[in-house]
C-alpha cells in the first residue's frame, strides 16, 4: 500500500464517498461526517467552529475529507 498521495488522490476519493453518502440513511451521514470531523485537526476552538459553519451542503464529505487530510 503506497504511503504518499496525491491532491488528485484525495479529491477522487471525495467524490466517492460524497456519491457514497448519498446512498447512506440520514443517521448514517450524520455518523460518516462525524467520524471525517473528528479527523480533522483542529488549531483552536473558533477555527474548529468556522470549518464546521462551512460544510454545510451537498459536498460536506468530500470537503471534510481534504480538512482531514490536509493536502495542499
Amino acid at each position: 500500500m503506497a504511503d504518499q498521495f496525491s491532491e488528485n488522490d484525495v479529491e477522487s476519493l471525495g467524490e466517492k464517498l460524497e456519491h457514497f453518502s448519498q446512498t447512506l440513511a440520514s443517521g448514517e451521514q450524520a455518523a460518516l461526517i462525524e467520524i471525517l470531523e473528528r479527523a480533522t485537526p483542529q488549531e483552536g476552538d473558533v477555527e474548529g467552529y468556522a470549518f464546521k459553519a462551512k460544510v454545510k451542503g451537498p459536498k460536506s464529505v468530500s470537503m471534510l475529507l481534504r480538512g482531514a487530510l490536509r493536502v495542499r
